[in-house]
C-alpha cells in the first residue's frame, strides 16, 4: 500500500510537480509517480515496474508517460492536454 509514509521524493520545476512513492513490500517493490502540470491543468500517475524506471520517470515524467506502454509501465488517471509532445 502506497501512502504518505512511503513518500520518497518531491520536486517542482516551472509549474510541474512530481512526487515519487515507494513501498518496499515483502516480495517486491511497488512504485508510483504522481505528476501535476499546473500550466496545462494535467494530472497523471505512472506505476513503474522497476526502481530504475521509477527514477527515470521521476526526472522525466512526460517522456516516461509516452514510453510507458511498450515497456510495461502503467499510466493511470491520465488527464493530459491534447498536445503534450513538446
Amino acid at each position: 500500500m502506497l501512502t504518505a509514509a512511503n513518500h520518497f521524493g518531491h520536486r517542482e520545476t516551472d509549474g510541474v510537480i512530481v512526487d515519487l512513492f515507494w513501498d518496499r513490500g515483502n516480495l517486491e517493490d511497488e512504485f508510483r509517480i504522481e505528476v501535476e502540470d499546473r500550466r496545462e491543468g494535467a494530472r497523471f500517475a505512472l506505476h513503474p515496474v522497476t526502481g530504475r524506471e521509477a527514477i527515470q520517470a521521476f526526472y522525466h515524467p512526460f517522456a516516461a508517460a509516452r514510453a510507458a506502454a511498450p515497456h510495461g509501465t502503467q499510466v493511470r488517471d491520465v488527464n493530459l492536454p491534447l498536445d503534450w509532445s513538446s
